[in-house]
C-alpha cells in the first residue's frame, strides 16, 4: 500500500482514534498500538515470479542481500524507499543505517541524536510515556485543567518526534498525586528528561530507592523533597560576565572582559547570588590578575542542564568618578527595587572588575534591604 492510499483511507476515520496493529500470527487481542513510524530509503523489493502466473513480492533493506530463493534468470529486484508502520521498537533493531558497523564506533552527534530518539520510542512501547488523549481520559479531566497543571509545573510533558507524550505516573492510582504534583514543582527548571530521570531512578542517596515509590510514607517524602531540592540545585549555574562600555544586553559578537560560574542555590537572591559567584566559582577566565576598566557592564545569567543558552537575570552598569577617592557609581542596575537611587558612590580598595563589581553587589544588597548570605 502506498502512503497516498493510506492516507486516503485514514482520513475518513476519527483523528483521535488508536491505530492498533494486527500481527498474521495474532487473534483479535493480541493487537498492539502503533509506536514507531520510520521512512527508510535505502531498500530493495525483490518480485519473485511463479510458474502459476503470479508473483510474491519481498521487501529489505539493500544490506540484507537477495533472499536464499532468489533466482537469478528469472526473479527482478528493484530499489525503494519504504515506511515501516511497527508496534514494538523491537521490531526495528537492525532497520537502522550503520547497525551492521563494527562496535567501536565514534559517538557522532548524529548518532546520540537517533540513540535518544530510539530510547525515547522505547518509553511509548513499555508504558513510561502516554498520548495526551490517553491521558485527558484517565485523569477524566479537562483540555484546560491539564493545561493548566503543565503550566504550573505540577505535569510534565516530553516531546517525541514533535509531539507531546506524559509519563503514565501522572494516571497511576497507586501514586499519591498531590504528593507527586508536588515534587514535580520542586524539579521545575530541570529538562522534561531529566525529571523523569529523577522520579523512576533508582538513588543511592536514598538508599537505592526510586522517588516515585516514596511518596506514601511522610518521612520518605520528605526524603525526596530534600533531594529534589538538591537536584535542582545541581541542575542550575549562575554566570557573571563582564564587558567594557555600557551595554542593555550581553554582546554576541566581542568577548568578555571576564566570566565566572558557580554552581548556586537558585532561590537565594539575585544580588547575593551574583556575590557569590565572585567568590565560589566553579569556573573562572581569566584568572588573576584580573582586568582594570573604568567603565564596564556585568550581566547576571542562569544556566540549565540540558538547556542550551542562558536566561538573564540582571546588569549592573559601573563607572570610576576618578580622582584619588577609589569611588564608583553606578550608572544603571536591573532589577532594582531600592527605595533610593543606586548611583549613590560607593568605594573600593581594589580596582580591578573583579574587586569593583564585588562592592557593586554588596552595595545593591544594603539599598535592596537584601543582605542574606
Amino acid at each position: 500500500m502506498k502512503v497516498s492510499s493510506l492516507i486516503a483511507k485514514l482520513s475518513t476515520f476519527d483523528p483521535d482514534a488508536e491505530i492498533l496493529l494486527l500481527s498474521g500470527c495474532a487473534d483479535i487481542s493480541e493487537a498492539v498500538e502503533l509506536i514507531c513510524v520510520e521512512p527508510q530509503s535505502n531498500w530493495r523489493c525483490e518480485v519473485h515470479f511463479r510458474d502459476d502466473g503470479q508473483s510474491n513480492s519481498f521487501h529489505a533493506p539493500l544490506t540484507f542481500g537477495a533472499t536464499h530463493d532468489y533466482d537469478l534468470q528469472y526473479d527482478k529486484t528493484v530499489n525503494e524507499t519504504v515506511v515501516l508502520l511497527a508496534g514494538h521498537t523491537a521490531n526495528l533493531d537492525y532497520m537502522f543505517e550503520d547497525d551492521f558497523a563494527p562496535a567501536v564506533r565514534k559517538l557522532s552527534p548524529d548518532w546520540i541524536e537517533r540513540e535518544t530518539i530510539r530510547k525515547s520510542r522505547k518509553m511509548l512501547e513499555d508504558g513510561t510515556l502516554i498520548s495526551r488523549e490517553l491521558l485527558l481520559r484517565l485523569l477524566c479531566t479537562s483540555v484546560d485543567e491539564l493545561n493548566s497543571l503543565v503550566a504550573r509545573g505540577c505535569v510534565f510533558e516530553v516531546c517525541i518526534d514533535g509531539l507531546p507524550y506524559y509519563p503514565s505516573v501522572f494516571a497511576n492510582p497507586r501514586i499519591n498525586a498531590r504528593r507527586l504534583q508536588s515534587v514535580s514543582r520542586l524539579l521545575q527548571p530541570l529538562s522534561a528528561s531529566a525529571k523523569l530521570d529523577f522520579l523512576l531512578s533508582e538513588w543511592q542517596y536514598l538508599d537505592s530507592r526510586r522517588p516515585i515509590e516514596m511518596l506514601e510514607d511522610l518521612s520518605s517524602y520528605g526524603q525526596v523533597r530534600r533531594y529534589a531540592k538538591v537536584r535542582t540545585q545541581e541542575s542550575s549555574r549562575t554566570a557573571v560576565r563582564f564587558f567594557t562600555g555600557l551595554h542593555q544586553s550581553a554582546p554576541s559578537t566581542i568577548e568578555p572582559l571576564y566570566t565566572s560560574i558557580a554552581e548556586l542555590d537558585p532561590r537565594r537572591p539575585l544580588w547575593s547570588r551574583a556575590r557569590a559567584a565572585l567568590s565560589e566559582y566553579g569556573f573562572q577566565f581569566p584568572h588573576s590578575p584580573y582586568p582594570c576598566s573604568a567603565l564596564f557592564t556585568v550581566f547576571v545569567e542562569k544556566m540549565f542542564e540540558g538547556k542550551v543558552g542562558s536566561v538573564p537575570e540582571g546588569l549592573v552598569c559601573i563607572h570610576g568618578m576618578g580622582g584619588t577617592e577609589e569611588e564608583w557609581r553606578i550608572a544603571a542596575a536591573w532589577p532594582y527595587a531600592g527605595t533610593t537611587s543606586p548611583d549613590e558612590p560607593f568605594s573600593c580598595e581594589g580596582q580591578d572588575v573583579v574587586s569593583v563589581a564585588k562592592a557593586a553587589f554588596e552595595h545593591l544588597k544594603r539599598l535592596t534591604g537584601n543582605n542574606a548570605s
